[in-house]
């Protein structure tokens, strides 16, 4: 980037650089301490041009050709900032939380589920009624070989004869109140996020879509014994990370910190810390994911 030359004052600048601007020449227009203003231009093989125009602008700064330049670049800056009002107002933020019909920061369908997932940890703190809630919700009440192998090959009794909720239902049992609590925060920001622009059905189908993948993956893995919404969170998140990534005019954006936190506990759950469903969440991210690419390339 070069300095070409000066003009007079600000408003001949900006008309100059408009008039630049339509010849297909970058430039910059900065003032000076004596009043005057300087011209850069970006683009070294276009400076003899530039320069060319410049003398013919100081010698006629009035000329029709560069007010009618000037005309043309505001009425185009004009159609742009009505193009970007347009697509801000396709675009969900968080403001929108408020000013929508939800309850508690909720969408209808969003809550449901929230509402759901409480409900049954509240009647799992019963001593009475959580042996027999477990065993009607978890995806086998059975142990089935030592292997991934043994359990594909004989495992999934239940669901065998009949029972296919249990391929869903063990999303909705937690077993501590960290547990919930966390899961349910991930749900109401993801689910409201995905049912806003997409609807109940679509939330719903990613919901169950990633819950049954999940669920499986994790059986699969390491056997029965697991439960919670957080191989479904997990869908959620590589679904709007995903499809915001590859199709930007969805209005989904998820900010870097928040993907790297989740995934940082994602790898934190193989330390061996914590009893953590690492299969539930590697799986389900992965299907969220795929799911997010998929409908991004569909849509676009």
């Amino acid at each position: 980037m070069r300095i070409i030359g000066q003009v007079p004052g600000e408003s001949e600048a900006r008309k100059f650089s408009d008039y630049l601007s339509m010849q297909g020449i970058e430039s910059l227009v900065e003032p000076e301490r004596d009043g005057r203003w300087v011209v850069w231009v970006h683009q070294e093989d276009e400076i003899p041009r530039a320069q060319g125009f410049l003398q013919q602008f100081l010698a006629a700064p009035k000329a029709r050709v560069f007010d009618d330049a000037s005309k043309e670049v505001q009425r185009r800056l004009q159609e742009q900032k009505k193009v970007e009002k347009q697509s801000a107002k396709k675009t969900f933020t968080a403001d929108d939380l408020f000013h929508r019909n939800l309850i508690l920061g909720m969408a209808s369908t969003t809550l449901v589920l929230v509402g759901v997932s409480v409900a049954i940890w509240l009647l799992s703190q019963v001593p009475s009624i959580k042996p027999t809630l477990q065993r009607a919700l978890h995806i086998s009440k059975y142990l089935i070989g030592n292997t991934p192998m043994d359990r594909l090959r004989d495992g999934l009794v239940e669901i065998r004869h009949g029972e296919i909720w249990r391929l869903i239902t063990p999303i909705f049992l937690h077993f501590h109140i960290l547990h919930i609590f966390f899961n349910m925060l991930w749900l109401k920001d993801l689910g409201t996020l995905i049912e806003i622009r997409l609807g109940r059905n679509y939330l719903l189908a990613l919901v169950a879509g990633t819950g049954v993948i999940s669920n499986l993956g994790q059986y699969y893995l390491a056997g029965p014994a697991f439960g919670g919404m957080s191989g479904v969170v997990y869908g959620l998140l590589g679904y709007i990370w995903m499809r915001g990534k590859f199709d930007p005019g969805s209005g989904f954006y998820l900010h870097p910190t928040t993907v790297v936190m989740m995934l940082i506990w994602l790898c934190f759950g193989f330390t061996g810390a914590m009893a953590i469903a690492n299969g539930a969440h590697t799986i389900g991210l992965a299907s969220g994911m795929a799911w997010g690419i998929i409908s991004a390339q569909t849509r676009r």
